[in-house]
């Protein structure tokens, strides 16, 4: 619209009751001649003046959830948020002088794309065209893509509004064709703009003088109703809007004839009132009351809120976060406002000047928003499809004041606003719901997560067996039109040849990239059980046995005989070998046992024996740890076990006898010993002794002793210098016919 020419004229519209509260993406403004205003941080309106923009009449602005100011357009051009031209900013089919220039909407489910849509003045050829804005490029600033100037439909007027689908998600973008009385509404969805419009031929049709394309055009918040306005001839109408289907019907006209224009239009937060400014020789603002009853009770609910003799003063009209409505006063430095738009008449507050602009020079319009913007509305953001063992994140629009709740699948439940499942499962796979409670509003939306699981799969399972000579073959049982297939010789094939065995993987990866890796461990048919028997003894016992036993579990044919070699290692002052090497190592005895000419059969068989004397020993009971076993020069599998030795003190073969007689003792003192030492005993009976001390490993240091002696008391002097013992732990063990007595002696020099 090239000059404003406007007269008066009363609105009727109808909205329903309806709850509602500010949105962060309308907290900033930019209009007029360098205007603008933000809401940050604390809700209210303060005047800013980085703008770098000038616009007679049509703008749009938006900010991301939590306000912050991402760019803004005059439906030419487009400015970030640091207030420079995109690099691709030029050149769009609005106009400045076109009522309602642009809107953007953001692309469902996207956090970087967002739409411009532009309407040209005055029916021009551009008509109603839309460009897409990556916040992506330009560092982070955004710019227009490839997609720019996608023509939709022409010829138009100069009004367009956007308001939420009933699913919550899509938003509808509402044009007027141009000497018609077609509305067209497209739906934006997650795929982008879906380029067959709902066309509603409804209402007065919009002709004659081009000035008749200028007008607001604006849907109540609920997506229930829709009111435009046809300038010129100061008619505006009604509608009802189907926010399901598209589809606009039931249009109620409203012509007032004081030759007064309609300009603007806003809806109050409810949907229970409805504001028109209209502008001439003098300038109003009109309040109806949508909640009235039926058409003619709405129609006779027009009250004046305020008539200023000033001309062509109250034009644009925009709702805002603080839940107010804010008005344009052209070519002023204030902005007029309805404090409470909810309430009816002259409780609704109007305010002349309301927002100083710091000097900077309103026009006639202010920045157009998706009407949702004003609504609640749930809407959930976050990946629907991910791999078992990744992060569920859920994230649901957040406002002040509201509650929150989420149920999902395997009975997940929650009240926070975002929600994260870590480590997901197939089972989280499923519907997630929140439900959004503010008053007695209920909102819920909905959102399908798909867990995938990935799982390489082999066919004979993880544990496998070959014989020796013997090739077998290992399937994939993943489906290699689904599944990129890897075998961890980097083989791409279904099945894998294996010779011998080891340990092998399978890797599958699936189109999303969610991989597996399952190992699995080829062995020898032949499994070899070896074990070292739990034993006891009495200390002093010659030619004790331990004997090495092994069982065959024979899954392959073997005739040959064999050679074994094993290893066992126990605490060296347990046992003194015969007849096998051995080394020392920390106090620990290490055996090596050899056999050959072993034949296996199906039953438990001793192949082997660890004879010697047992000795002194510091615990009751000895590990005997066989560590090491194998056939010789056979590729078998292996289960190998320990045993035990327990050593008792007290020779069983002499009970009865000392059952008898007066106990046996031995004493040393002084114990521990630097010099020397006086050894005290006690013989119930007259016997042959022998009086020998060991060192930690269980070996004969010396024998102190070996004679007959009488029974009763007596002393041995034991010097430490005649046997040039050194700094440690001994042991001194007295044994008689009937005993055997062991004691502990610290030589400390």
């Amino acid at each position: 619209m090239k000059k404003l020419i406007l007269s008066s004229l009363l609105i009727i519209v109808f909205l329903m009751q309806y709850e509602a509260i500010s949105q962060k993406e309308a907290n900033n403004f930019y209009f007029g001649d360098y205007c603008g205003i933000t809401f940050n941080p604390d809700n209210i309106p303060k005047a800013v003046t980085d703008g770098a923009m000038i616009t007679d009449e049509g703008c749009a602005t938006i900010s991301d959830w939590q306000g912050n100011l991402l760019f803004y357009t005059d439906g030419t051009r487009v400015w970030h948020r640091k207030h420079g031209l995109m690099p691709h900013g030029n050149g769009l089919h609005g106009d400045t002088s076109s009522t309602q220039s642009a809107v953007i909407i953001p692309k469902p489910h996207s956090p970087y794309i967002y739409y411009i849509f532009t309407v040209d003045e005055q029916g021009k050829p551009n008509g109603l065209s839309y460009s897409e804005v990556d916040m992506r490029l330009n560092n982070g600033d955004g710019d227009i893509n490839d997609i720019k100037n996608v023509k939709l439909t022409t010829p138009v007027c100069e009004k367009i509004t956007a308001v939420k689908h009933k699913n919550g998600v899509d938003i509808w973008i509402i044009a007027h064709e141009w000497n018609s009385n077609r509305f067209f509404a497209y739906l934006l969805t997650e795929s982008g703009v879906i380029n067959n419009p709902v066309i509603s031929a409804t209402g007065t049709v919009h002709t004659g003088s081009t000035m008749n394309a200028a007008g607001y055009m604006k849907t109540s918040p609920n997506g229930k109703s829709i009111a435009v306005a046809i300038y010129e001839t100061g008619i505006f109408e009604l509608c009802d809007f189907d926010n399901a289907t598209g589809l606009i019907k039931n249009p109620i006209p409203f012509n007032i004839p004081d030759n007064l224009h309609c300009y603007g239009l806003e809806f109050s937060p409810d949907g229970s009132k409805l504001y028109v400014s209209r502008v001439g020789d003098y300038s109003g603002i009109y309040q109806v009351d949508v909640s009235a009853g039926d058409s003619t009770a709405i129609a006779n609910s027009i009250v004046t809120i305020v008539e200023n003799p000033f001309a062509w003063l109250y034009h644009a009209m925009q709702y805002a976060p603080d839940n107010k409505i804010y008005i344009a006063k052209r070519k002023q430095t204030f902005l007029s406002s309805i404090e409470f738009p909810n309430k009816k008449g002259d409780m609704c507050g109007f305010k002349e000047n309301a927002v100083d602009l710091n000097g900077r020079i309103c026009r006639a319009g202010l920045p157009t928003f998706n009407q949702s913007f004003i609504d609640i509305f749930l809407e959930i953001q976050g990946t629907t499809s991910l791999c078992e063992g990744d992060t569920i994140s859920l994230h649901a629009r957040s406002y002040d004041s509201c509650t929150y709740h989420w149920t999902g699948p395997n009975g997940f439940s929650s009240d926070e606003l975002n929600i994260t499942i870590p480590n997901a499962k197939v089972v989280n796979t499923g519907y997630y719901k929140a439900t959004l409670k503010y008053k007695n509003l209920t909102k819920t939306d909905s959102i399908y997560v798909n867990v995938i699981s990935t799982v390489a799969n082999i066919l004979e399972g993880t544990k496998i067996h070959i014989c020796d000579g013997e090739v077998i073959t290992v399937h994939c049982g993943n489906d290699p039109n689904l599944y990129k297939i890897q075998w961890s010789d980097g083989s791409t094939e279904t099945t894998l040849s294996i010779k011998k065995s080891g340990n092998y993987f399978l890797r599958v990866e699936n189109s999303l990239g969610c991989i597996d890796t399952t190992f699995f461990v080829v062995t020898s048919g032949t499994i070899i059980k070896a074990w070292l028997p739990d034993t006891s003894s009495e200390i002093g016992t010659t030619n004790f046995c331990i004997p090495l036993k092994i069982l065959k579990e024979n899954q392959c044919n073997i005739t040959e005989t064999l050679s074994f070699n094993a290893e066992i290692r126990y605490e060296a002052s347990a046992l003194l070998p015969m007849n096998v090497t051995g080394n020392i190592v920390n106090g620990e005895r290490i055996i090596n046992l050899t056999g050959d000419k072993i034949t296996l059969t199906n039953d438990e068989m001793v192949i082997g024996n660890l004879c010697g004397t047992v000795l002194l020993a510091k615990n009751d009971k000895t590990l005997l740890r066989l560590t090491k076993f194998e056939f010789v020069g056979m590729d078998y599998s292996y289960e190998i076990n320990d045993g035990s030795l327990t050593i008792s003190g007290l020779c069983q073969r002499g009970i009865s006898r000392l059952q008898t007689l007066s106990p046996a003792f031995m004493n040393i003192d002084p114990n521990p010993v630097n010099q020397s030492t006086i050894i005290r005993y006690n013989l119930p009976a007259a016997s042959n002794i022998k009086l020998s001390l060991f060192n930690q490993l269980g070996e004969e240091v010396s024998v102190l002793m070996n004679d007959y002696e009488s029974s009763g008391e007596h002393n041995y002097q034991l010097s430490i210098v005649n046997y040039q013992l050194n700094t440690g732990l001994y042991f001194l063990r007295l044994q008689t016919e009937n005993e055997i007595l062991t004691d502990k002696i610290f030589v400390a020099k």
